[in-house]
C-alpha cells in the first residue's frame, strides 16, 4: 500500500503529470478559440471551455502538481529557496484565481439619475424576479430573485417550470384582439397597469347600443338574436353566422364598428345621461375584450359638439405575444422563453415570460395582481448603496463628438457617505475590494440619464494574486542568478 501511495505522490508531483496538465490547458485554449471564431459568441465559447467544470478541475490539478512537487523537496535546504519561492508564488496566483471563481463577484448595475440601488445583475444567469407588497406594511415592496430551476417551493407559493425555449420573438398586444385600432405605450405605475391612446368610435357605440335596445324586448319574448335581427330588417344579416346569442351580437357590434364612418350622425336631441355613457362604454369594451374597471378617468365620455370622435385616454390590459424561433448560433443574440406555473392557496396562474437581460422591462402581474414577475438575470446584494446624482456626456468644443463620459455617484456604506466621480478611464475601488467601472451612459426620451456600471470584486488579489506575483518574480530572479553564477 505504501509503495502504491509513493507512486501516486511521485506522479502527482512529477513532470509527466505537469506535461498532461499543460497539454490539456493548451487543448482548452485551442477549443475556446475555435468555438468563438465559429460561433462569434464569447458566451458559448466560455460555457464550453473556460467556465466548464473540467477547466476548474484542471486548475486544481496544477495546484496539486505544484504543491506536491514542492513538498517532495522536504526536508528543505538553503539551495531549495529559489525553487520554493517560485512554486509558492505559482500556488498563490492559482489560489487567487480559484478564490475569484468561487467567491468573486462580477455584475452590472443600471441606475437612472436620482435613483439608488445596491443590487447587481449577474450576466449570463437566469432567474425569476418576484415582487409583492409587505402584508404588514403595504407601502413596502418585497422583492427576490429565484434561480431558474425545474421547480421551486417558496414559503407562500410553488413555482414550476413547464416549458423552456432557447430563443423567441416577442411582441405586445392589448385586450383580446390582435387588431386593436391604436398605438400603445406603457407606463410604470406600480400595480396600476398600462395606458394607451386611442380614438373612441362614439357613433358606432351609439348605434350598436340603439340596435341592442331595439332587439332586447324581442329576445326577452323568447326569440333568438338571429330571428330578432331578421324581424327588425337588419341589412347585414346575410353575412352573419347563426350561433349563440352572445356570439351573434358580438358579430353585429363588430360589423357596425367596421362601417362606423358611414353611419348616420347621432341625433342632437340625445340626452347624455350617466346611464347612456355607461352603456356606450360597455359596448366599446365588450367589442375589444376589455373591462369597465380599466377606465382611467371617471368622466370619460362627454357630449360631442362639432366632432363626433375625440381622443381619450383609457387603461387596457397589455400582454406579450411570443413566437418560438430557431436559436441563433451566437448565444448573446438569443432571447429565452419560459412558461411558468404559480400556485398559492389553491389558486393557479400560468404565464409566459421572455428573458430581460438588463432587468429593466415590464413586470407582469400574476395571481390577481398580488405579485409581479419578470424573467431576468440573477440579482445579488452588495454592502454598498449607490446613488446616481448626475450623468453627463462631455463633447469636444463646437462638435457633437463625445470627449468623455462621466457620472457623479454617492456611495453609502454602513452609514458613511462618499462622493465619487467615475469616467471611462477612471475607476473607483472600495476598501473591501469592490471596483466600479463606468460602462455606458444612455438617455431616455424624457431626457433622464441612465448609467450602466460594471462592478467587480476579486477577494484574493491582495492576499494571494499580487503577493504571489511578487514572490514568483523574486524566485525567478534568484533562479536566474544561480544559473548565471554557475555559468
Amino acid at each position: 500500500m505504501k509503495a502504491f501511495l509513493d507512486k501516486v505522490i511521485r506522479f502527482l508531483g512529477g513532470i509527466p503529470f505537469a506535461i498532461i496538465l499543460i497539454a490539456s490547458a493548451a487543448l482548452f485554449v485551442i477549443a475556446g478559440t475555435l468555438f468563438e471564431s465559429k460561433s462569434g459568441s464569447h458566451q458559448y465559447a466560455a460555457y464550453k471551455t473556460y467556465e466548464h467544470p473540467l477547466f476548474v478541475a484542471l486548475l486544481w490539478g496544477f495546484f496539486i502538481n505544484i504543491l506536491v512537487s514542492a513538498l517532495r523537496r522536504w526536508p528543505f535546504q538553503q539551495k531549495h529557496i529559489p525553487f520554493l519561492l517560485t512554486h509558492c508564488g505559482l500556488l498563490m496566483i492559482l489560489g487567487g484565481a480559484l478564490a475569484k471563481s468561487y467567491f468573486g463577484v462580477q455584475g452590472v448595475m443600471i441606475i437612472p439619475e436620482g435613483s439608488a440601488s445596491n443590487s447587481l445583475l449577474i450576466p449570463n444567469t437566469q432567474a425569476i424576479y418576484l415582487e409583492h407588497r409587505d402584508q404588514k406594511n403595504i407601502n413596502k415592496l418585497v422583492a427576490e430573485t429565484i434561480p431558474l430551476s425545474k421547480s421551486a417551493k417558496l414559503k407562500e407559493m410553488r413555482i414550476d417550470l413547464l416549458e423552456y425555449y432557447p430563443h423567441c420573438r416577442e411582441g405586445c398586444v392589448s385586450g383580446n384582439s390582435d387588431a386593436f385600432p391604436s398605438t400603445y405605450f406603457a407606463y410604470d405605475r406600480g400595480y396600476g397597469g398600462y395606458a394607451a391612446p386611442l380614438i373612441f368610435p362614439i357613433k358606432a357605440c351609439y348605434w350598436t347600443d340603439s340596435l341592442m335596445l331595439q332587439l332586447e324586448p324581442m329576445m326577452k319574448a323568447g326569440k333568438s338574436a338571429y330571428d330578432a335581427l331578421r324581424e327588425s330588417g337588419y341589412p347585414l344579416l346575410s353575412s352573419l353566422k347563426e350561433s349563440k346569442d352572445c356570439d351573434v351580437m358580438l358579430q353585429v357590434a363588430q360589423q357596425l364598428f367596421e362601417i362606423g364612418d358611414k353611419l348616420p350622425p347621432i341625433p342632437e336631441e340625445v340626452a347624455w345621461t350617466s346611464d347612456l355613457r355607461s352603456r356606450l362604454l360597455t359596448v366599446y369594451f365588450q367589442v375589444h375584450g376589455s373591462h369597465l374597471q380599466s377606465i382611467l378617468t371617471p368622466d370619460l365620455l362627454i357630449p360631442p359638439s362639432q366632432k363626433l370622435e375625440k381622443e381619450y385616454a383609457v387603461e387596457i390590459p397589455l400582454r406579450s405575444r411570443f413566437e418560438v424561433i430557431e436559436p441563433a448560433i451566437k448565444w448573446e443574440s438569443n432571447k429565452p422563453l419560459i412558461k411558468l406555473r404559480f400556485e398559492k392557496d389553491r389558486f393557479v396562474d400560468l404565464i409566459e415570460l421572455g428573458y430581460d437581460p438588463l432587468g429593466k422591462g415590464l413586470r407582469w402581474p400574476i395571481l390577481g395582481g398580488q405579485y409581479v414577475v419578470r424573467f431576468q438575470p440573477l440579482s445579488v446584494t452588495m454592502p454598498h448603496h449607490v446613488r446616481l446624482r448626475k450623468a453627463r456626456i462631455i463633447h469636444y468644443p463646437n462638435s457633437d463628438q463625445p470627449y468623455s463620459y462621466e457620472c457623479d455617484l454617492l456611495l453609502k456604506t454602513e452609514g458613511k457617505e462618499k462622493a465619487v466621480t467615475l469616467s471611462m478611464n477612471h475607476v473607483y475601488e472600495t476598501e473591501d475590494q469592490y471596483r466600479f467601472y463606468l460602462s455606458n451612459i444612455s438617455t431616455s426620451q424624457g431626457g433622464l440619464g441612465y448609467v450602466q456600471l460594471v462592478v467587480n470584486r476579486d477577494p484574493g488579489k491582495r492576499l494571494l494574486t499580487y503577493p504571489g506575483a511578487v514572490i514568483l518574480g523574486l524566485g525567478i530572479l534568484l533562479l536566474w542568478k544561480r544559473v548565471c553564477g554557475k555559468a
